[in-house]
């Protein structure tokens, strides 16, 4: 019980420091907006909202932990399964938005004009953010987000282990699979024409493809 109540306050601290930075670099993003306002910034603010939702959420989870703990008999309150929808929701916004991240240095190395219009970054962006609070909502509107039987915190039902698979292959998987494709993609690619470059686009493409290795360190560490 003791180790269980240092372990939750640990993890609120963490992500008290979590909410505290991703609010730091958005309000020094937003002050500095018209200096540094670029689509690559924008992904790292989206990145950066993410982190903050999902810490935020977490919070919340812990603090109704420890007002569980305190009860003999508990009882899940009626935000429980939006508390939970909300978790799975962030927790994959933080990883599909590393998945942007690197697909814009993806066409940045390729030069394709994918993402050359202001529209069609915000539509980059809000599909992600659509298909983050879209794919939950079976789960969440079947009732299989409830609070656990085993521990004082709301999540999707251990019972139903399907769902359990289809939420961590859609928020862990399936950005695994596409950050490993999309680095080994540029890989090969950055071998192949770095002999036919000048030195200064070699330069940048090696640039680019560090910030992609960098992203799949960053999530594979999550």
């Amino acid at each position: 019980m003791v180790l269980t109540f240092v372990i939750n306050w640990i993890f609120i601290c963490i992500c008290i420091i979590n909410c505290l930075v991703a609010s730091t670099f958005l309000i020094f993003a937003f002050i500095n907006h018209r200096r540094c306002f670029n689509f690559p910034t924008v992904l790292v603010c989206n990145t950066a909202l993410g982190i903050l939702l999902y810490s935020a959420v977490n919070i919340a989870s812990v603090s109704y932990m420890f007002i569980w703990d305190k009860q003999v008999l508990p009882v899940a309150d009626p935000l429980c399964a939006i508390r939970a929808y909300f978790y799975h929701s962030t927790i994959a916004w933080i990883h599909h938005s590393l998945i942007l991240q690197a697909i814009e240095r993806y066409c940045k190395i390729r030069r394709l004009k994918l993402l050359h219009t202001r529209t069609r970054q915000l539509c980059f962006i809000l599909l992600q953010w659509l298909f983050d609070f879209t794919f939950v909502l079976p789960v969440f509107a079947t009732g299989n987000m409830k609070k656990l039987t085993i521990d004082n915190l709301c999540f999707v039902s251990l019972n139903t282990i399907p769902l359990v698979f289809y939420l961590a292959g859609i928020s862990f998987l399936l950005s695994d699979i596409i950050l490993s494709i999309i680095y080994r993609l540029l890989v090969r690619y950055v071998r192949e024409v770095s002999l036919r470059v000048n030195g200064n686009h070699r330069i940048k493409m090696q640039r680019n493809l560090t910030m992609v290795r960098r992203i799949v360190l960053i999530h594979i560490q999550l």
